[in-house]
């Protein structure tokens, strides 16, 4: 209903049940971005995150926007946690590039090598002493692992909130969603990461 609806302007309110963002909003901690779309919309709901998320509606491009943007201007030393699909089980479109190195993390506490360190050390027994590219290769692929999982131990454990929340019970209960766990997971990479 309009008449419980939280005045933001006299144009314009948010729903009456999102008096946490109202708040924000108050002290001028939030923004909202009116009329964002793209051209020839289909209206589908299944549609709209794929063509929103690789910015080509067309679907002309394989690459995501995202993507396509750490390839160009991040990722030019390929570390695994510079580009991040937090809270996920496959590279979102929007993050998808063949040149760009993405990680995919759903949770940071069990990510690792499935089987644990016996599987790496078997893995690593297996492979030891490969000549060439094959073993330099190897060798990269894992140390590229043992850094990211390290990266996520680190900042999971170093991690301290800039903001204090009033009601400890209710954000404890968000973070235990997979969306409020991703969040937080973006917030600890973020806050904690080096330079």
């Amino acid at each position: 209903m309009v008449s419980q609806a939280l005045p933001l302007t006299t144009d314009f309110g948010l729903n009456h049940n999102l008096g946490g963002i109202k708040g924000l909003w108050d002290k001028g901690k939030v923004a909202i971005v009116q009329g964002v779309g793209y051209p020839n919309p289909t209206f589908s709901a299944l549609r709209i995150d794929p063509d929103l998320g690789d910015r080509d509606p067309t679907r002309r491009q394989v690459d995501g926007w995202l993507g396509r943007t750490l390839a160009k201007a991040y990722d030019s030393n390929g570390h695994p946690l510079t580009g991040c699909a937090c809270g996920a089980t496959d590279v979102p479109g929007a993050l998808r590039d063949l040149q760009a190195t993405m990680t995919v993390i759903q949770n940071q506490k069990t990510f690792g090598f499935t089987g644990g360190s016996e599987v790496e050390t078997a893995v690593g027994a297996l492979y030891k002493g490969t000549p060439g590219i094959y073993g330099a290769l190897f060798d990269t692929a894992i140390a590229t692992a043992n850094e990211t999982i390290a990266t996520l131990r680190t900042s999971s454990t170093s991690y301290q909130p800039m903001a204090d929340y009033s009601d400890k019970g209710q954000a404890r209960l968000l973070l235990e969603e997979p969306a409020g766990a991703a969040l937080q997971l973006a917030a600890e990479l973020i806050v904690t990461a080096p330079g």
